[in-house]
């Protein structure tokens, strides 16, 4: 960037000294390279050879990446400012990347605390898919829109040296993906192969793709995990009032839904809030919840917005207060099943569905809790000597993972009495493994109100 400010004010010589310095140390930087030879050019009174529209595609993707370097150098706020949609962090929150994908640019945030502006701590090009952003479908080659997290990381040692200094995981699809019926996984933040210092602004299979020097300060983060990545169109910048007036906005919002749905109001404190509006034309929230109660997990819904208000989409239900939480939860293990009168037939259906697709975000998020919990009181296990022998396996196997992502993919359901079958291919990889691909049948039954596994067949 010292590169670019000196050639953009007219200080050629230092330019090429920054330059010839920024080559002795990265000689793969083909963009560096490609300027300096321009700038040689310019003092032999030659054209250059980076002019505003190459015939030739190599020449044509550096001149793309200088154009997408010069935006930005426009678009980083010069005093503390807030980027639209980041309402706010949560406890959990330590880190959060927002890619302005109008100039490639990403923003390495962190939270100041008393909901003060946030501080940019960096900002860094990257490239993205090859076919540009807004990924619907596996192989599509795009880079998804929407906010994500970090769920686990890898670094240069675990991986192929095509993913240079190393990588963090992101939890694409996440539930709005799901429901909005996109397909796909292993979506990453991660470096470049040993013989390129960047790639061109299109070129990845969907990652977002950074320098290993710019990875390398990632991938060093002690607290990375659950770090928010925020993909949008074009990044607006907010001043603090402007952010106070969208955040008022938002609460006045969130708390009418919250006392409508669980009968009380959320501490602020304790709430992470971002907001994104997706193709579909709806602005879609995610919020994360802090429970002050040490034995409550931490919550996370996806709200959609709508001409009634919000409305509950994903996520764990809001259950809050710990004592009738653990009071339903006792009293549903304890009670026998009891047959309930089935909702139609295709609202059953999506039911069963939407219950299996949350039994496998909960395997992939690695909450061993609430992957036990969509299993019927009545589930026998076969290969266990008991429930609680099986229970204590599956933890031990699901925690000892850094990384595991599981799709169901092509489901068929059936009914079969008072039971509802999905058979599946199930999608399995976690950390370094190879992709498993087994085919599964799931019995589901209703207790009360929701869809329990009762019965799980591979093959």
């Amino acid at each position: 960037m010292e590169a670019t400010y000196a050639i953009l004010g007219g200080r050629l010589r230092q330019a090429e000294n920054l330059l010839t310095a920024i080559i002795q140390r990265e000689p793969s930087f083909r963009l560096a390279h490609a300027l300096l030879a321009d700038l040689r050019r310019v003092y032999a009174g030659l054209d250059p050879n980076l002019p505003q529209h190459s015939e030739n595609p190599e020449l044509h993707k550096l001149v793309e990446e200088w154009k997408l370097r010069l935006q930005a150098l426009d678009r980083i706020p010069q005093k503390p400012a807030w980027p639209g949609g980041l309402i706010s962090f949560s406890p959990n929150n330590r880190h959060a990347f927002v890619l302005d994908v109008s100039t490639l640019r990403l923003y390495w945030i962190l939270p100041s605390g008393d909901d003060r502006p946030p501080t940019l701590a960096s900002s860094f090009y990257v490239s993205v898919g090859k076919a540009g952003v807004g990924k619907e479908a596996e192989g599509d080659n795009k880079t998804p829109f929407g906010v994500y997290r970090v769920i686990g990381q890898r670094t240069a040692d675990q991986l192929p040296a095509f993913y240079g200094a190393g990588a963090l995981m992101l939890d694409y699809p996440n539930p709005v993906d799901q429901l909005l019926g996109r397909t796909g996984s292993g979506i990453w933040l991660h470096g470049t192969p040993p013989n390129a210092y960047t790639r061109d602004p299109l070129a990845s299979e969907g990652c977002v793709v950074l320098a290993n020097d710019d990875m390398r300060r990632l991938i060093t983060l002690a607290d990375s995990s659950n770090s928010l990545v925020l993909v949008v169109p074009s990044l607006q910048w907010q001043s603090e009032a402007e952010h106070e007036r969208e955040r008022k906005k938002a609460m006045t919002q969130l708390q009418a839904w919250a006392r409508q749905t669980m009968g009380r109001e959320l501490a602020f404190s304790r709430l992470g809030i971002q907001q994104w509006r997706e193709r579909d034309g709806h602005r879609y929230w995610r919020i994360e919840y802090l429970p002050e109660e040490p034995e409550i997990p931490t919550r996370i819904w996806y709200l959609r917005e709508s001409e009634d208000g919000l409305e509950h989409v994903a996520g764990s239900l809001p259950y809050l207060n710990p004592a009738l939480q653990i009071h339903a939860d006792r009293t549903a293990q304890a009670r026998p099943v009891t047959a309930s009168v089935p909702p139609p037939a295709d609202a059953q259906a999506a039911a069963v569905l939407k219950a299996v697709q949350s039994w496998a975000l909960a395997w992939s998020a690695r909450d061993v809790q609430a992957y036990l919990a969509h299993y019927h009181p009545q589930f026998r296990p076969t290969g266990a000597s008991s429930r609680a022998d099986w229970e204590m396996q599956r933890r031990s196997r699901i925690e000892s993972r850094r990384l595991i992502e599981v799709e169901v993919l092509h489901p068929r359901i059936h009914r079969d009495g008072v039971r509802t079958n999905v058979t599946f291919i199930q999608r399995y990889r976690a950390d370094g493994q190879r992709e498993l691909r087994t085919r599964k049948t799931l019995a589901l039954q209703l207790e009360g109100s929701r869809w329990l596994i009762i019965e799980e067949r591979s093959g």
